[in-house]
């Protein structure tokens, strides 16, 4: 996938509702996320500031309360990195909601974790509202040296591939138990996702790979570019799934689809393995009378 050319376009076209969602309000605030970040480690408190509402509550702090406690921050250290992946972008008429694992350090401290910001428009500019951090990993506490924030953060790093490669290394585990433990969730599934089936088709120049459910849902999307490039979707308060780990794909595009449940958080994962020859433009729909997630790749 060529980097400057991929593009992932979030049109969450939803029978039975108006509105749609453009490419260029998701790179707005894309742009915004990136921009908030510089800000935070250049220690600019007024230009850090400047990206929040006026509104803004978290934890129980207000927007001067916040200003305040990241002002002491920036005064005590001498140097602030702030590194964003894995960033996605769901809008839904004025507001959007941003998530992406975010790796802070600075001489004295280092920690990873995922980040979620509400955003609102204001009209001229998207504007944080309130923001969660769940760590990934036991934050570090490195010897008073940004060398060694920064092997914290290879560290958290590392880990996160490791535990990225449990779900190879369990195929046939999770082959061999997934029809027991999908009957034994399905019995406790009320309110929670069940995906049915997905397949993939080919029409005309499109790809598509349809999630059957039997609820309205939307999954969280993002996507992974390089040598391996690949599409993730996952979909949280999942019951089961008893279908295989890989779904046959015979696109141009798509090459493999493999599906995995992660039990104890209730995600199922659907990863796109895709071609890294080619370009990419990605659209979503959910067609709310049959309750089908589709994505289309072109």
């Amino acid at each position: 996938m060529k980097k400057a050319a991929a593009i992932l376009i979030l049109c969450i076209a939803l029978l039975c509702q108006t509105g749609s969602v453009s490419a260029g309000d998701i790179d707005a605030v894309r742009a915004q996320v990136f921009a908030w970040s510089e800000a935070w480690q250049n220690r600019d408190i007024d230009t850090y500031m400047s990206f929040y509402s006026p509104s803004f509550q978290s934890k129980g702090l207000d927007f001067e309360r916040w200003r305040e406690k990241r002002a002491e921050v920036f005064q005590q250290v001498s140097s602030i990195q702030v590194e964003i992946s894995d960033l996605w972008v769901f809008i839904e008429g004025k507001q959007a909601i941003v998530s992406f694992i975010q790796r802070y350090s600075h001489p004295m401290f280092a920690d990873i974790g995922e980040k979620t910001l509400v955003m609102v428009d204001g009209g001229f500019t998207w504007q944080i509202v309130s923001e969660e951090w769940k760590p990934i990993v036991m934050a570090g506490r490195p010897d008073h040296s940004t060398k060694e924030a920064g092997k914290v953060a290879e560290l958290n790093t590392k880990s996160q591939t490791e535990a990225d490669n449990i779900v190879e290394l369990n195929t046939k585990t999770q082959q061999a138990t997934q029809e027991q433990q999908g009957l034994e969730a399905e019995k406790s599934s009320t309110g929670k996702t069940v995906v049915k089936s997905i397949r993939f088709e080919i029409e005309k120049e499109m790809e598509k790979v349809f999630v059957d459910l039997n609820k309205y849902a939307l999954p969280r999307v993002r996507t992974l570019e390089g040598d391996n490039p690949r599409i993730v979707l996952d979909f949280m308060n999942a019951a089961s799934w008893r279908g295989p780990f890989r779904i046959p794909a015979n696109g141009k595009l798509v090459k493999q689809i493999r599906a995995y449940l992660h039990h104890k958080v209730g995600k199922l994962r659907i990863v796109l393995d895709l071609n890294p020859a080619e370009d990419y433009i990605v659209d979503q729909t959910f067609y709310k009378a049959e309750n089908i997630y589709c994505i289309t790749v072109q």
